[in-house]
């Protein structure tokens, strides 16, 4: 995160701030975490997809693919946010009904 904001011109003492280091450890051990409740669900092998109809965003699902993106646009490699849209690639072919 911090190599790509650094590359669209942010400070990087800002990563390592509550806006930061904060904002990601508090999605990862929150339990009010949209985006932590997601990951739960796919631990329990549970439907994940239910979340998208509840009025709730687990912004994760979605942003993942911006951010791979705008690290390619940029030339940055970020090999986590890679990994992140292989396993939700993943997921999205199980969870889609397999035509007739």
């Amino acid at each position: 995160m911090t190599r790509l904001g650094s590359a669209l011109g942010a400070q990087q003492s800002t990563f390592a701030g509550l806006a930061g280091l904060g904002d990601l450890v508090l999605t990862c051990t929150g339990s009010l975490s949209r985006n932590r409740a997601v990951g739960v669900e796919w631990g329990r092998e549970e439907n994940w997809m239910m979340f998208s109809g509840q009025g709730t965003v687990a912004e994760g699902v979605v942003t993942a693919q911006s951010a791979r993106a705008l690290a390619a646009r940029e030339g940055i490699e970020m090999p986590i946010v890679d990994t992140v849209n292989r396993v939700l690639s993943r997921v999205n072919q199980l969870a889609s009904p397999s035509p007739p």
